[in-house]
């Protein structure tokens, strides 16, 4: 039982030494992001998006670790989170994750206080 619950604690998380290639990549058919994924997991939307990725530092779903998440943003819909994620001892860790060519924008004043950094 306790098994069953890391597990679940962990379903999304992508260790540190692996590196996302490309997000646009299914690890089932190659196509993920593409009109050819037909897994329900896929990211393909026909409407565009802006991916904002967003650093966690130490959340209650995982309290020994800073986190990095991907989210999506559509027009007209409410952001939504990657199912992927990264676990990271440290903030300097995580910034590692956040991928080139972003800037880091403030944090909004009715954010969760364990977000430390928002980069678009």
């Amino acid at each position: 039982m306790e098994k069953e619950k890391e597990n679940d604690k962990l379903k999304g998380y992508i260790p540190h030494e692996i590196q996302l290639v490309d997000p646009a990549f299914c690890a089932r058919c190659g196509y993920k992001g593409t009109p050819m994924c037909t897994h329900p997991d896929g990211y393909y939307q026909e409407d565009p998006a802006i991916y904002q990725w967003v650093i966690y530092d130490h959340p209650k779903d995982h309290p020994d670790h800073f986190v990095v998440r991907r989210w999506s943003i559509r027009a007209g819909g409410q952001p939504m989170p990657d199912p992927e994620f990264i676990l990271s001892a440290s903030l300097d860790e995580a910034r590692t994750h956040i991928p080139q060519g972003l800037f880091k924008t403030n944090t909004m004043p009715a954010d969760d206080p364990v977000i430390v950094e928002v980069w678009i």
